[in-house]
């Protein structure tokens, strides 16, 4: 059990967001002398040495790596993504060069300009040997890496948080075995524990638990031709992640962002443990354990509550709220949090096996109250009160905090609610949010 959980944390720590191009302009140096090993059709090329620290862990190291890098060509390129084009040679070879040896993490992608070509391009690639010592660990890393490449054919110039959220997304449809399982595990409670943090937060690897948020993606718009690989062509014309999803969720569903980003905050609250086989789909990216969003209680008798959030964008929280009246319909009035923002509140009732079913939705401008209502048999109830819409404004200081007060005026006979608030504050974002693990 130690060594699963050393293989799924060093599967986390995987790779550095893909950065732009002369981050490193030399390519390594190996301790011995350099071999070479290159795929018949001459796309790759794996440069490794058998003396010295850059020794692999394993003969076949080499071997494992081409083949891995050929897999998962064959299947990004099968499931409709831009081909991978050759680097400029300089500094390698006319071939995707791809180093073997001790790095500081896991793997690195970097990206390689092409002549016409512009905030896009080829790449190299540097791969921690050391991975081959753990079942399909170095597999699975080449999987994330060459999904980078796939990324520079559309943008380098986009925010690291979908970079690594997609890399990480396809890395687990490749080859998998018990500890990369658990990685997956490790990554699902890292997203759904913590939603409090912003969508685009880079901090704890919370980057890498997004993959949740591409497969939300791709089963939310399972019957409306939902791929993810409109993300990568929305960010190709539009690098502002915000505006690239935001535009591309109205063209395919008929809402924008922060629509799609409640029901996002909605699918999790019923994912994994609180799973009602009606939002995310089961499938090799599976939960593992005991795994659901953090849920606070409150009283349901009509008193207040206030929730706080810090000032962030697109974040979530749940409450549980035991109704004790025996009066129907149920209602739920919430304020907005006091910022120049719209508040939006859903309600959603589930029976006694926490099947989801009728939902009620609501929008507030800045401090307005906000009351829904379900017209439905005494059952168990959710309400979400998610997020706030965005609106350009100033950088908030982090530690600013943010409160929606809500109260509920009518119950039910040993119903139960499940609040989801959360805020969304347009922030005026970069796009070079490089950085390292």
């Amino acid at each position: 059990m130690i060594w699963l959980l050393g293989a799924a944390a060093a599967a986390l720590a995987a790779t550095v967001p893909p950065g732009p191009p002369g981050a490193r302009a030399n390519r390594p140096t190996l301790s011995g002398p350099e071999l070479t090993l290159d795929s018949e059709d001459g796309v790759f090329r794996v440069h490794y040495t058998e003396e010295g620290a850059d020794r692999p862990g394993s003969d076949d190291a080499a071997e494992r790596t081409l083949a891995a890098l050929v897999e998962a060509r064959d299947r990004y390129l099968d499931e409709g993504y831009r081909a991978l084009v050759p680097d400029d040679v300089e500094g390698g070879s006319d071939a995707i060069d791809v180093y073997i040896q001790t790095v500081d993490i896991n793997g690195y992608a970097h990206g390689i300009v092409i002549d016409g070509e512009v905030g896009r391009g080829s790449c190299w690639m540097e791969v921690d040997g050391g991975l081959a010592e753990v079942g399909l660990l170095l597999e699975s890393v080449v999987h994330h890496e060459l999904h980078h490449c796939v990324q520079y054919r559309y943008t380098w110039e986009a925010h690291s948080w979908i970079y690594e959220a997609t890399a990480t997304y396809e890395q687990y449809l490749g080859p998998m075995d018990g500890a990369l399982s658990l990685a997956v595990a490790v990554l699902y409670a890292t997203r759904l524990g913590s939603p409090g943090q912003a969508i685009d937060d880079l901090s704890g690897r919370y980057e890498y638990a997004g993959f949740v948020f591409v497969k939300f993606w791709e089963d939310f718009g399972a019957e409306q031709d939902g791929d993810r690989l409109a993300i990568w062509e929305a960010l190709a014309e539009n690098h502002d992640w915000f505006d690239a999803l935001d535009a591309e969720a109205g063209s395919r569903w008929g809402m924008g962002f922060d629509d799609l980003f409640l029901e996002h905050a909605t699918w999790n609250g019923f994912a994994c443990t609180r799973d009602d086989g009606q939002h995310y789909a089961e499938d090799e990216l599976a939960c593992l354990g005991n795994v659901s969003v953090p849920v606070r209680t409150v009283a349901a008798d009509g008193s207040e509550f206030t929730v706080t959030h810090l000032v962030t964008t697109h974040t979530a929280s749940y409450l549980d709220f035991p109704a004790e009246a025996d009066t129907w319909p149920v209602e739920l009035s919430c304020g907005g949090p006091g910022v120049d923002a719209l508040a939006g509140v859903r309600l959603v009732a589930f029976d006694a096996e926490g099947v989801s079913g009728e939902e009620a939705t609501a929008w507030a401008a800045d401090e307005e109250t906000l009351t829904l209502r379900l017209d439905a048999e005494p059952i168990d109830l959710a309400c979400s009160a998610v997020r706030v819409a965005p609106v350009e404004r100033e950088e908030p200081e982090p530690e600013d905090p943010t409160a929606c007060g809500c109260s509920t005026s009518h119950g039910a006979a040993g119903v139960w609610g499940l609040l989801v608030v959360g805020f969304a504050l347009r922030r005026r974002r970069s796009n070079h949010v490089f950085g390292t693990i």
